[in-house]
């Protein structure tokens, strides 16, 4: 596919449209396979490769969603290092082991929440507001040395969170061999343990996160640049009566930091993580069911990985331990990140990022379009991905090929996303599925590449 079609892609992602409006029409149904009460019977297409109906009705009707009942329900809220994310990895682990995968658990530490993270800019920043009167060059180091640390923090390196109080994860990695000599290998990766409910995620808030955040970064960085001219001020006799100005011009700024650090510490300490179904219940039910047919009806040459990652909501810290022992290995594959995939319009997420946002490696996403327009009933199509970093995002900072999946609403949000309404009877065990057939034609299309749309 050309760079004009990518360019046109992304285009459409923004604005929300299908992709195969501008992709070749008349597609035909996806050949299906049948079950019998007692064997499968097969139609065999061209190169012996079993049409996705068969695979498809291979795994039994509820599957999927048993497994998202008992990770959402029988275990329910799943934070990053509790003994219900404990839990959580022990199922998964023991569900790939009984549908044949050879199976190994890394543990790792990690925070316990990312809310230690920012209560220490905002404790950080407070303490530059108590010092300018005294000091404001000592304020300005103060605030400079925070932002610092800020952008580092939004980096791969996560150099502050290593200071942070930890807890014990486990990232559990079930790996799926072809039926020949592998020549591929594709991770399919979502995280297993849920988020607290803080206030910026209610329903009628939650669509200006990114907003949010983005004035945060601005009030830091303003708040900075204001002590930076007051210390600069201070050091010239005629101006340093003018300095104190730079103070006062920091008191909206430092009161929105603060509101944002308030709102944080009620959540930390008055919520309990949510049960977690779409977010990402679904996402792991989706590759376990997945990794069960493909452990019946292995590919051919390309070798499957799937990887349930701990702690992805206190700041994506399994992915990014995962990629620490494997990226060298996975130079040259690709990555699925599995996200949200219970509830809404079925998307592939071309480029995402909060602050710093980060493309899509064109080969992939050509892949992966072409995979949407040759299946239409499934209505797959771009999105761009500003309000959140899924666990793609470590992949692409690396440099790896990696793309997420996901399912949004009409305002292009994961529903119920971070929220107490996150629970098991709110999953459409359509989109699942869809979701899973989306996956599975990606994957016989990378073992068996098909050209066009």
């Amino acid at each position: 596919m050309s760079g004009k079609r990518l360019k046109l892609i992304s285009q459409t992602a923004t604005n929300g449209l299908h992709v195969c409006d501008f992709a070749r029409a008349g597609k035909e149904k996806l050949e299906k396979g049948f079950l019998s009460s007692s064997s499968f019977h097969v139609k065999v297409r061209e190169q012996n490769l079993r049409p996705l109906g068969e695979l498809w009705e291979m795994m039994t009707e509820n599957g999927v969603m048993q497994h998202l009942r008992e990770l959402s329900v029988s275990i329910g809220s799943r934070g990053p290092t509790s003994q219900n994310e404990k839990k959580a990895s022990m199922y998964i682990e023991q569900t790939m082991k009984s549908i044949g995968m050879s199976v190994n658990s890394e543990r790792f530490e990690s925070t316990t929440s990312f809310f230690w993270i920012v209560a220490t800019y905002v404790v950080l920043f407070v303490t530059a507001v108590v010092v300018f009167p005294l000091n404001a060059l000592v304020a300005f180091l103060l605030d400079l040395v925070t932002v610092a640390i800020f952008l580092e923090e939004i980096s791969p390196k996560h150099i502050l969170s290593r200071l942070m109080p930890k807890g014990e994860s486990r990232n559990i990695i079930g790996k799926i061999m072809p039926k020949n000599t592998p020549k591929k290998l594709v991770v399919l990766t979502g995280h297993y343990d849920s988020a607290k409910p803080l206030p910026f995620f209610h329903p009628a808030i939650v669509r200006y996160v990114d907003l949010l955040v983005v004035v945060a970064a601005l009030s830091m960085t303003l708040t900075t640049a204001f002590y930076g001219l007051g210390a600069l001020f201070q050091f010239f006799a005629p101006m340093k009566m003018f300095s104190v100005y730079f103070w006062y011009a920091s008191f909206p700024f430092m009161g929105y930091l603060g509101l944002m650090g308030g709102g944080m510490a009620y959540g930390e300490l008055f919520t309990k993580p949510t049960n977690g179904a779409n977010d990402n219940a679904s996402g792991i039910s989706v590759i376990l069911s997945v990794g069960e047919i493909l452990s019946k009806e292995p590919l051919k040459h390309t070798e499957i990985w799937c990887v349930a990652s701990g702690c992805e909501e206190a700041g994506t810290v399994g992915m990014m331990r995962f990629l620490d022992k494997h990226a060298a290995t996975l130079k040259d594959s690709f990555v699925f990140s599995v996200d949200c995939v219970g509830i809404g319009n079925l998307r592939y997420v071309v480029k995402e990022g909060l602050l710093r946002t980060i493309s899509v490696p064109e080969e992939l996403v050509n892949l992966v379009s072409e995979t949407a327009c040759r299946n239409p009933e499934l209505e797959a199509s771009p999105i761009v991905l500003k309000y959140k970093a899924s666990d793609s995002y470590p992949a692409l900072s690396r440099g790896l090929k990696a793309i997420c999946i996901i399912s949004v609403d009409e305002k292009n949000l994961p529903p119920n996303w971070h929220w107490r309404t996150d629970v098991y009877q709110n999953i459409e065990e359509n989109v699942l599925k869809k979701a899973q057939k989306f996956l599975l034609e990606i994957l016989r299309t990378i073992d068996t590449p098909q050209h066009g749309c």
